[in-house]
């Protein structure tokens, strides 16, 4: 059944990467394509009687409602922020919790077959999360790679630049901006837009250059954590 789970939701995850846009964009066209499809078929079966039943969903329906929006906000959060086979693996292995769930709080009976189904998927489940425990975030196990752009500083700052922004941030602020990112997997990182024949000081270059220290650092933290040294 996890492995059928697996093969039915693929289709969706391998969507849900491949199109180029943000999380929430995703979550709100998803989500409104899904109530759609969900009306046709309340229209499809009630016909005329469908306010009725829509209306009789009571709190119960409210909340079911409530729990699957969540349920698809952090599917969708979950497919960006870490691989697709731990997102669709741990969904796959649902209706095995919620057998352990109705002996523990129903008290139904679980056949022994069901819990060897439930010890050898806890056993994949453990295979598949080894190469990412210990090495993830809140935020995510995925490659990821920062850039910055030093034309965001205030030119005060960096005027060796194509597109001075005035009213920028300063050169201590942009310097600690990558800082928070420590911990995440980190691969590579760069700093752009910097034209240092535009400014004979050579602030610029320098202000570059310790920006990119700062970046660089990440990186090999990154590496220093997974390789648990």
């Amino acid at each position: 059944m996890v492995l059928v789970g697996v093969f039915v939701l693929s289709p969706d995850a391998l969507i849900l990467r491949l199109v180029g846009t943000d999380r929430w964009s995703l979550i709100f066209w998803r989500g409104l394509l899904t109530a759609l499809t969900l009306l046709i078929c309340f229209v499809a079966i009630y016909r005329r009687d469908v306010l009725k039943y829509l209306g009789a969903i009571g709190r119960y329906g409210l909340v079911g409602g409530f729990i699957s929006a969540t349920s698809s906000i952090l599917f969708v959060t979950s497919i960006i922020l870490t691989s697709v086979a731990n997102t669709l693996v741990i969904i796959s292995a649902a209706p095995l919790f919620t057998a352990i769930s109705s002996r523990m709080f129903l008290r139904e009976p679980v056949p022994a077959r069901t819990w060897l189904a439930i010890f050898a998927t806890l056993v994949g489940i453990t295979t598949i999360f080894s190469g990412s425990l210990g090495g993830g975030t809140l935020l995510g196990d995925q490659p990821v790679y920062i850039t910055f752009d030093i034309d965001g500083l205030d030119q005060i700052y960096a005027p060796g630049t194509g597109a001075p922004e005035p009213g920028g941030p300063s050169f201590r602020g942009a310097q600690v901006m990558p800082r928070p990112m420590q911990g995440l997997n980190l691969i590579a990182a760069d700093v752009n837009e910097c034209a240092p024949p535009l400014d004979p000081t050579g602030n610029t270059a320098l202000v570059a250059a310790n920006l990119m220290f700062e970046e660089l650092c990440l990186p090999a933290d990154s590496v220093h954590r997974r390789s648990g040294r």
